[in-house]
């Protein structure tokens, strides 16, 4: 398999570090480290100018810069580059601090090994690239969300200005009825109202319905003035150089027509608009043919025609998934006829008694109009759907990068960064509430020999097996964490002493008594651990509790290993 390509840059002024950390990097089977190694800030930055780097490590002690700001100066010119910083053992503060500020990661000098080093690598390099994701992820959502703006402006306007008056006027033609007609009954109701108002002591409750007539009177009377003056000034008059205002590309349009003169008709209606190319066709077998050869913008069909009607035509096209739309026209006047195309999909119904070079052609724009309208409802529906899986990837990104910053990738437990900042919290918390707060250092018994004997993807096994042990063990409450190597420690708020000792010893018995199996092998392995407490006799700062958990756990080891000790000042 071939190696993947890491080009590093090491920051870092102590020529024997940067030797051991050569040296654990070429051991690395899966990838090639190609490492740049120079000693002070000055020549990095220099370096940053030049070469392409994936990741940075970085000293934040060098002789001509200091602490954060190091970190600073070298992530102004390393904006894309994930940096690891490297601390002294007494400088872990400082390293939660630079991560705060946008390093990856920090690590002690002195406690970190091969395969820690190298797994702080692929963490690095992947967060960085979740957060990269995560960018442009934000970025195409903003993207959309500004298209969709624009989209939906478009559909508001053109949803007044085509919608609404253009299904008013359907309707009012489905009916048979026309703005004439229902204006002279409107007019005598009115009539009417005036006339009943002359009467005297007219009771309070006809008054009030009267009111109401008047009122949807006059919504009628505005209504039917909107019916009324729908513009007709699409189209322009023989004399506009036949141009088709409204109609910004060429309208290729079917016209499904047996009768020789009903097609003449239709196409005299339409010859001098020059954008409408119309193409005529005698039955639904020859339509739906030269669909399969040529895109088309519209259909005008006769509703009778020779191997079926205007509803076969329209059911033919929706079982091809054919999205065109369909103007049915017909010498029969029938409002049941008109009603079930319109059902099954038509745009338009036309009577040809009613039609005119300025009805046909109004219907024309309307329908593609509508028609485009929709289309851009989907457009935008699917971009909608689009921003939803956006939002999804971006939460999704979000919780991988918070588990990365977190969680120890072996284990699962959490990781030694995250412990520093609970242990400071749940310290705050104890001498709030004046509350006990336990805490315990646990080390794998001579974890070295199983990486001798049995290889360190057995000593992984077995570290993975150990975290999944730990996690069950423990309280919901408790904060586990792997604090480096096969070191682990454990937070266990509201605890006695009594009982942060009880809890340990069953974990170390659990721990003894289970076998480990790596392919044909079978070891067991003990623990260690030492206890400390913080109450409200003996008040510990968070590195002195670490410190007195820590030389607990040296005295199990010293007394033999595989047992559990408490920190006693006597001690």
């Amino acid at each position: 398999m071939e190696k993947k390509s890491v080009r590093a840059l090491l920051i870092e002024d102590d020529p024997s570090v940067a030797q051991l950390i050569r040296k654990m990097l070429d051991k690395v089977r899966d990838i090639s480290f190609d490492l740049v190694h120079v000693e002070s800030l000055s020549s990095g930055l220099e370096h940053l100018k030049d070469g392409k780097f994936v990741i940075i490590l970085l000293d934040l002690g060098l002789p001509d810069s200091s602490g954060m700001k190091t970190l600073n100066k070298v992530y102004a010119h390393a904006l894309d580059i994930p940096i690891i910083v490297f601390t002294g053992q007494d400088d872990e503060a400082l390293g939660v601090s630079a991560v705060n500020a946008g390093a990856e990661d920090y690590l002690v000098k002195g406690q970190t090994d091969r395969k820690s080093l190298v797994r702080a690598i692929r963490y690095a390099v992947g967060r960085h690239q979740v957060k990269e994701a995560l960018k442009d992820t934000t970025a195409n959502l903003k993207r959309t969300v500004e298209k969709l703006k624009k989209a939906n402006e478009k559909i508001i306007n053109q949803q007044k200005s085509v919608i609404e008056e253009e299904r008013l006027k359907v309707l009012l033609q489905l009916s048979g009825a026309t703005a004439h007609e229902l204006n002279q009954p409107l007019m005598a109701l009115m009539e009417n109202v005036d006339l009943m108002r002359l009467t005297k002591n007219i009771p309070d409750k006809i008054q009030k319905y009267m009111q109401g007539i008047e009122d949807a009177g006059q919504k009628i009377f505005e209504i039917i003035k909107r019916i009324q003056t729908i513009p007709q000034d699409n189209i322009k008059s023989d004399d506009s150089n036949n141009s088709t205002e409204g109609l910004d590309k060429k309208i290729s349009i079917i016209s499904v027509e047996e009768s020789e003169s009903d097609f003449k008709k239709i196409s005299n209606c339409l010859k001098t608009f020059t954008q409408l190319d119309l193409t005529r066709v005698k039955n639904i077998k020859e339509a739906l043919a030269l669909l399969n050869d040529s895109p088309v913008d519209l259909i005008l069909s006769e509703y009778f025609l020779p191997d079926g009607n205007g509803i076969d035509i329209l059911r033919s096209l929706n079982d091809s998934k054919l999205e065109i739309p369909v103007v049915i026209i017909t010498g029969q006047g029938n409002e049941t006829v008109a009603s079930e195309v319109i059902d099954e999909g038509a745009y338009d119904y036309l009577p040809k008694n009613k039609i005119s070079k300025k009805s046909l052609f109004r219907s024309i724009t309307n329908t593609v109009e509508k028609f485009g309208l929709e289309k851009e409802i989907k457009i935008s529906q699917g971009k909608l759907a689009e921003m939803s899986s956006l939002e999804k990837e971006m939460k999704q990104a979000q919780i991988q990068l918070a588990e990365m910053s977190t969680r120890d990738e072996l284990t699962g437990l959490y990781n030694r960064r995250y412990f520093i900042e609970s242990l400071e919290r749940e310290l705050a918390r104890a001498k709030r509430y004046k509350r006990n707060l336990g805490f315990c250092m646990i080390d794998l018994d001579k974890f070295k020999y199983i990486n001798d004997t049995y290889g360190h993807l057995a000593g992984d096994m077995t570290l993975s097996n150990i975290g999944r042990m730990f996690d069950d063990h423990f309280r919901q409450g408790d904060l586990i964490c792997r604090y480096g190597g096969e070191e682990f420690a454990v937070i266990l708020p509201d605890t006695s002493l009594k009982s942060a000792m009880a809890v340990c010893e069953r974990l170390r018995k659990k721990v003894l008594s289970h076998k480990f199996k790596y392919n044909s092998s079978d070891f067991s392995i003990s623990i260690s651990i030492g206890v400390a407490l913080y109450n409200n006799l003996v008040h510990r700062s968070s590195d002195e509790l670490v410190s007195a958990a820590d030389q607990a756990l040296y005295r199990a080891k010293e007394e033999g290993r595989n047992r559990v000790r408490y920190f006693s000042d006597n001690h």
